[in-house]
């Protein structure tokens, strides 16, 4: 590749990660601190003409209450079950009371834990830094707590901890992200609240229990430790509600048990989503009375912090737009309820409107008249009356709250402006138009640059008009688009417009792996019918794919549906998943071995290491109970095998670097690029093996033998990278994956690890969800190298610039899609999360590009010394 080629790929990908960047920035605007804390001066002392006592009508109502959080408690495992008796009988005899709380997207802990302490609506992008937490600064009711004298005490997710590092007396935290211990995060917790209840110097503890989210993950929420889990949550209910049993006979003080979730859980398992499974969870508020009205209307999780608050007697948190139900006021008498629906009302209206709209000011006033009208006639009429008005002012500021999220369209714009360039800059590469290259190079970089610096000085627009005319002039002038079309083979063509086309169908982007695996199936058919000699070879792997699609349901409406992974992962065919699974890694060593640059020859060494990777990484997943061996093996975390693991790796690692060096090039006719990118995927391969579950090890050697017979059948270069390009993306939806946050399997991200490190679990991460792309990246890459090695061609000049193309399109469309569609029901549902996919794509296939060109450029140079 000539540097001027280089230099305009290296443009092109700085292009994507700023467009990127701009579009982020502007559809998830970061929301700073409000920096407005709440006081008791705040509390109204009059309505009307009468003076109101705000200490006696706003005060604490409980000696001492429990916040007790159980992870992805969903709403049907009270309701839908029996598996908590206890608490199903308080709610019977009335000395409890639930109601359905929604949870906002993205349904992961760290978001709905700030919505249930400040009664905001956090950000999106929460589900990033859900791994990262850091101190809270937002007005919370940890913080209103504290300073208004409470002792607290918490136990369990430490996610708490790193919000409010200073807030507890006592504390213990226990990590989220094991999610192989389904028990011991809990006995932890239950430990602790044990010696709590034996004390009396706190007021208000704070449980957050993980195992049945751990669970959920594992097993999902019909896994068969799901019963003894909430069984065991139902006796630490009965425990605490006997305590204040107690408690009310020793000294007569009263005591409250909040029970809710963070977040349900999808009927696949995981979260993150927003199926009805995933938003949906108890709010159960256990030794109080309550109306009969209490549950007849759901509520929002952010509400939970206005109320909590009411009842602990501290001021509401200032950014709080949560609303206040007197029918959710537990233990409070009418003058009360009604005084701190009123307050709520009044402090929304003055702390987070600017200016109040004619029909919030009205519905203010009118309640206002009515709760005078109440104190001096004390007609129940007009109580009910100021308190719908009261309930009115609160929802319509929450939602003209909602409302005035808007998204920054002029940096949404410029984005789309600079990833439109970027793909008419690859146009012109892929149809070699030297004449609009040429012509046209330095002044699109200057236009470029001219429109990154104008939108961050804000003087964007100008530059967004004059980069698109500038773009649609080469267009134009080119006929790049025709030109391509007419070249190059209609049906890949039409495939490739296709796809981007689909996502103007919501329905399709959350079931978008059919498309994939339809459209690769197609086109394996369509290859294979070209040419006859073909037809023998190819048509296996189309039994193959539709095997593999039986492995594992995905996308959103038919997720839940039993698959091969279900079944293999029912206890009684533990001895099936066994056989299937050793067969996979037996598949999987022997594609290992062939991917060496040396696989004409058998090096006693280097088999024996394949064998021993794959002998631990079968230890592993018998220590955490996945598979069986036919003898005892004591259960464990897995830990001392995967760090054999990783010896291992690092032996062979070594051993291939001496080899390496030890052959000369000249001996083996084996180019040295060709040489480090197999060991580069022999590497990813035995990794990859490692992290994924059981019954899908044998996807990875499957990826192997497509391409292997696709790169010896299919003649057409480009054709070759568009057919890896589709098989990276379908592999990718075969493993389990979808456009859903919940099916990210976050339990590879702490294998082998003793503590939580945010960079490998990330890595791991990454690594898994994105480990068939990279693969396929990888193998054409080797294809193209053997070609050019055995032919001289210039196979790979197109190459860096296919890739870029293939994903840049589709992320175009969906950009244009998102602008157009933002005010849609599903904006946030089923389009956000695809932006991120596609966003994280985008950075995953510029970073493989770049280090593709910076390490050819460094074998090049090397050959020519």
């Amino acid at each position: 590749m000539s540097n001027s080629r280089r230099t305009s790929v290296y443009y092109v990908c700085f292009l994507q990660l700023v467009a990127c960047a701009v579009f982020l920035n502007g559809f998830f605007p970061y929301k700073p601190p409000l920096g407005v804390f709440s006081t008791t001066e705040d509390l109204p002392s009059s309505v009307g003409k009468n003076r109101l006592n705000g200490k006696q009508l706003y005060r604490r109502h409980y000696s001492k209450v429990v916040v007790m959080v159980i992870d992805a408690f969903r709403l049907d495992f009270i309701t839908g079950s029996d598996r908590m008796p206890f608490l199903k009988e308080l709610l019977e005899d009335g000395q409890s009371c639930m109601v359905s709380a929604k949870a906002e997207v993205p349904t992961v802990t760290l978001p709905r834990i700030k919505a249930i302490v400040t009664g905001t609506v956090p950000g999106f992008l929460d589900v990033i830094f859900n791994f990262g937490s850091s101190i809270m600064k937002d007005d919370n009711i940890i913080y209103q707590a504290s300073k208004h004298g409470y002792n607290m005490v918490f136990y369990g997710d430490d996610t708490w901890l790193r919000l409010f590092p200073k807030a507890f007396k006592r504390f213990e935290g226990t990590s989220s992200f094991f999610v192989n211990d389904f028990y011991q995060v809990d006995i932890n917790v239950t430990r602790n609240l044990n010696e709590e209840l034996q004390r009396s110097d706190w007021d208000l503890m704070i449980l957050h229990y993980l195992g049945l989210d751990h669970i959920g993950h594992v097993e999902g929420p019909y896994g068969p430790s799901v019963t003894a889990k909430l069984e065991e949550m139902d006796s630490i209910v009965r425990k605490i509600y006997h305590y204040f049993n107690k408690l009310k006979e020793a000294n007569g003080g009263e005591g409250l048990l909040v029970l809710t979730g963070d977040h349900g859980m999808k009927n696949s398992g995981g979260h993150g989503g927003s199926s009805y499974e995933e938003v949906t969870v108890p709010v159960v508020f256990i030794n109080s009375n309550c109306s009969s009205e209490f549950g007849d209307q759901a509520i929002q999780q952010g509400d939970l912090a206005p109320i909590l608050s009411a009842l602990l007697g501290i001021p509401i948190p200032a950014g709080s737009s949560g609303i206040i139900n007197p029918k959710r006021l537990v233990g409070l008498n009418p003058s009360e309820s009604l005084y701190v629906v009123y307050y709520n009302a009044l402090r929304m209206k003055n702390f987070l409107l600017s200016s109040a709209s004619r029909e919030v000011e009205d519905d203010f006033n009118n309640g206002v008249f009515h709760y005078s009208s109440w104190i001096e006639e004390n007609h129940s009429h007009n109580w009910n009356q100021a308190a719908q008005s009261f309930i009115r002012v609160q929802e319509k500021i929450a939602a003209s709250i909602e409302r005035s999220n808007k998204t920054n369209i002029l940096s949404l714009v410029s984005s789309i402006t600079l990833l439109f360039q970027a793909l008419v800059l690859l146009f012109t590469e892929q149809s070699n138009y030297s004449d609009a290259w040429t012509s046209t190079k330095l002044i699109a970089c200057v236009v470029g640059l001219f429109c990154i610096a104008s939108w961050l000085t804000n003087f964007s627009g100008l530059a967004v008009i004059l980069l698109v005319l500038f773009n649609l002039r080469i267009l134009m002038k080119s006929n790049l688009l025709t030109g391509i079309f007419y070249r190059a083979d209609r049906f890949f063509c039409s495939l490739i417009i296709l796809h981007p086309l689909s996502y103007l169908s919501t329905s399709f982007v959350e079931e978008e792996h059919f498309y994939w695996y339809f459209t690769f199936a197609t086109l394996l058919a369509y290859t294979m019918f070209k040419d006859k000699n073909n037809r023998k070879s190819l048509l296996p792997l189309l039994f193959l794919q539709r095997l593999l699609r039986n492995l594992n349901q995905t996308g959103d409406k038919w997720a839940n549906l039993p698959d091969l992974g279900d079944w293999f992962s029912l206890p009684e065919n533990k001895l099936y998943i066994t056989y299937f699974y050793f067969i996979g890694l037996v598949f999987g060593m022997f594609a290992n071995w062939k991917c060496s640059w040396q696989n004409d020859t058998i090096i006693t060494s280097e088999v024996i290491l394949i064998i021993a990777q794959g002998v631990t990484t079968y230890l592993y997943n018998t220590a955490i109970g996945r598979v069986s061996v036919f003898y005892d093996y004591d259960k464990s975390s897995g830990l001392w095998e995967v760090q054999c693991f990783w010896i291992l790796t690092a032996i062979r690692t070594f051993m291939a670097v001496i080899q390496f060096r030890r052959v000369k090039t000249y001996t083996t006719n084996v180019p040295t690029s060709i040489r480090i990118l197999s060991i580069m995927i022999q590497l990813h391969l035995s990794v990859i093996g490692l992290l994924m579950k059981p019954h899908n090890v044998i996807i990875g050697p499957s990826m192997v033998l497509f391409s292997y017979v696709l790169g010896s059948k299919v003649k057409e270069q480009w054709q070759l990278e568009v057919l890896h390009y589709w098989m990276g993306m379908c592999f990718f939806f075969l493993m389990g994956n979808s456009n859903n946050i919940a099916s990210i399997d976050v339990t590879v991200g702490f294998i082998g690890l003793e503590q939580f490190n945010i960079l490998w679990a990330g890595l791991f991460i990454i690594l898994h969800t994105y480990a068939f792309p990279i693969l396929a990246y990888l193998l054409l890459t080797k294809e193209l190298l053997n070609r050019k090695n055995m032919k001289g061609s210039s196979s790979l000049d197109g190459y860096a610039t296919t890739h870029l193309l293939l994903n840049g399109l589709p992320l175009l469309v969906f950009m244009i899609l998102i602008i157009v569609q933002r005010e849609h029901l599903f904006i946030w549902t089923v389009f956000s999360p695809k932006l991120l996919y596609l966003m994280c794509q985008t950075v995953l296939i510029v970073v493989l590009t770049l280090i593709r060109g910076l390490f050819f450029s460094a074998m090049t140079e090397s050959s020519n010394s």
